[in-house]
């Protein structure tokens, strides 16, 4: 896989076991301002009547509420090699309240039979709301 990030400052956190989106967002009890694209670039072709899903293990932790979590971190999607990007829904999120990562559910890609996509984990913080998303275990079943 090749993840390209559009964090201006260091790269996310990449380890080997996950991705830490909100390396500089959320640190030491601080909250700082933030918006990062972690987005797959090679594309991916979805065969044409191909009911394909994308699945993800993740965890949301430190923010304000779970509500904040959900509108400040999103996976989207795009056919246009990035020009634009349209949310996709995430059935499942984690409690916001410790760091056991949770399965996403299974996010249809059907709608994108036929076309190459891209894939992007959208990270977004304020000085005022911020917190941490990990991710791990991206996986698109075709």
């Amino acid at each position: 896989a090749s993840w390209v990030s559009t964090l201006a400052s260091p790269n996310p956190e990449l380890v080997p076991e996950r991705v830490v989106l909100s390396e500089f967002g959320y640190e030491r009890e601080e909250r700082y301002g933030e918006q990062t694209y972690l987005v797959y670039d090679n594309g991916e072709r979805i065969p044409a009547g191909a009911n394909a899903v994308l699945t993800f293990d993740h965890v949301c932790n430190k923010f304000p509420s779970l509500d904040v979590a959900k509108e400040q971190v999103s996976l989207e999607v795009s056919t246009d090699n990035g020009a634009t990007w349209s949310k996709l829904t995430i059935p499942t999120y984690s409690t916001n309240s410790n760091w056991t990562f949770v399965n996403s559910g299974n996010i249809s890609l059907a709608a994108y039979a036929g076309k190459t996509i891209k894939i992007a984990f959208h990270y977004t913080s304020t000085d005022a709301a911020s917190g941490s998303w990990e991710v791990r275990n991206v996986k698109i079943a075709k």
